[in-house]
């Protein structure tokens, strides 16, 4: 009798399954879940890719379809310390945790937050991203425009940037702006480019072997090639690998 009890008391407390290795080579988009386009996972992977190489600060997204016995704080919490997202020294990293709504249950989205980020991102910040950016997207399952939201306004966050009032009116402007601005230096380089091929592309009036004096001579430039701009940045290995961030902070989570 003893030892049946033991035996389905032993099955209900079986221990969850172990955390996701990060993926390889090391990226900060990590969508086991298959929620994101190519297209899409490359969009977020360069945005937070830059925001890295600018601060330092490490926005790891993680995607999974099933929280494998773990409440989605401990599981995000986990990653944060295991996978060392963010930097050793400044201990400033950031896990934002997604499992959509599937036939293992509800949704649930998670912030975890490192120590060294704790002043910039508490708590209350935490939960007023998801509730302010994320949700309204996640309700209508639009998981990508959830997390793009989501981590422009942990940016924000950190940068010291970013309002709870009207917050999502503001991180989408930034948004617009810095795309607007990216695409403004491409025209400008494309210009440049292009003045430059015509005015090297002229006849040049020389006299020379097989010609008189002040023959005109026809010269075909090749084509200028340009280099793929725009979605390359975070490609390939951009990401350089997570830099020893030991977790240890708040952070704040929501069903859906």
């Amino acid at each position: 009798m003893l030892a049946g009890v033991l035996a389905v008391s032993g099955a209900s407390v079986a221990p969850a399954q172990p955390i996701p290795q990060p993926m390889s080579p090391p990226r900060l988009v990590n969508d086991y879940a298959h929620l994101f386009s190519g297209a899409q996972q490359q969009a977020l992977e360069d945005s937070l890719v830059a925001f890295d190489r600018a601060t330092s600060t490490q926005i790891a997204v993680v995607t999974v379809n099933d929280l494998e016995g773990y409440a989605a704080a401990e599981y995000a919490t986990r990653i944060l310390e295991q996978w060392g997202v963010g930097s050793k020294e400044h201990d400033n990293g950031v896990v934002m945790l997604l499992k959509p709504r599937n036939r293992y249950g509800s949704g649930e989205v998670f912030i975890a937050v490192g120590y060294g980020l704790e002043g910039a991102l508490p708590d209350i910040t935490a939960g007023r991203i998801i509730d302010g950016e994320m949700m309204p997207y996640l309700r209508e399952g639009d998981y990508y425009r959830a997390v793009a939201a989501g981590t422009a306004a942990v940016r924000a966050a950190v940068r010291g940037e970013y309002k709870a009032d009207g917050n999502r009116k503001g991180t989408d402007a930034f948004d617009w702006i810095s795309g607007l601005f990216s695409v403004g230096v491409i025209v400008f380089i494309f210009f440049l480019l292009n003045k430059s091929y015509k005015g090297n592309g002229e006849d040049d009036d020389y006299g020379g072997p097989g010609g008189g004096p002040g023959e005109r001579r026809h010269y075909r430039r090749g084509p200028i090639i340009f280099p793929p701009i725009i979605g390359g940045f975070g490609g390939g290995g951009g990401f350089g690998g997570f830099g020893g961030g030991m977790g240890g902070g708040g952070g704040a989570g929501r069903s859906f």
